[in-house]
C-alpha cells in the first residue's frame, strides 16, 4: 500500500530559499525528463528509461535520492500512459476516462509548480520538526497522517 504524507512548512528565511531553490530544481527535473520522453514518443524513437545525463545533470544539485524518485516517477507516469493507450485501443479503457493524454508538465500559470518527492528514509518528523538531507531542519504545521515506513 502506498501512502503519502503531505506536509506544511513553517520555515525561516534562510530555509524557504533553499527549499525552493531544491523545489524548483525538482519541478525542472522532471520537466526537463518529461520533455526528453515526449520528444521521443512524437519521434517514433525508443525511451530512455534511465536518464543518466540528467542524473548526473541534478543530483548535485538536489539529493541523489530524490532525484531517483522523481526519475522514478516520471517513468512510473508514462508507463501508466502507455497502459492506458493500450486499454483504449482493446476498448477496455475505465468509463472515469474520457481521454488518454501523455504526462504533463509541472508548471501552473508559468511558474513552476513547487514540488519535492522523497523516499520515507530521507526525512524524519519528530516534535513538530521535519528532518531533510544535508541537515536542513524545518518546523512544520500539523502532524503527519502516517507513521512508520
Amino acid at each position: 500500500m502506498r501512502r503519502t504524507n503531505t506536509l506544511i512548512l513553517d520555515p525561516t528565511v534562510e530555509q524557504e530559499r533553499i527549499l525552493r531553490d531544491k523545489a524548483t530544481n525538482c519541478a525542472k527535473l522532471w520537466n526537463e525528463a518529461t520533455y526528453h520522453k515526449r520528444q521521443a514518443y512524437m519521434n517514433y524513437q525508443p525511451l530512455d528509461w534511465e536518464c543518466k545525463d540528467l542524473y548526473q545533470k541534478y543530483s548535485p544539485l538536489i539529493d541523489s535520492s530524490t532525484t531517483q524518485q522523481i526519475l522514478r516517477k516520471t517513468n512510473e507516469s508514462w508507463r501508466s500512459f502507455f497502459t492506458l493507450k493500450q486499454l483504449k485501443r482493446e476498448g477496455r479503457l475505465p468509463l472515469n476516462i474520457e481521454k488518454v493524454c501523455m504526462p504533463g508538465y509541472w508548471k501552473r500559470n508559468g511558474k513552476y509548480k513547487l514540488m519535492m518527492v522523497l523516499r520515507n528514509d530521507c526525512y524524519s518528523v519528530k516534535d513538530g520538526v521535519m528532518r531533510l538531507p544535508k541537515k536542513l531542519e524545518v518546523p512544520i504545521k500539523g502532524k503527519p497522517r502516517w507513521s512508520g515506513r
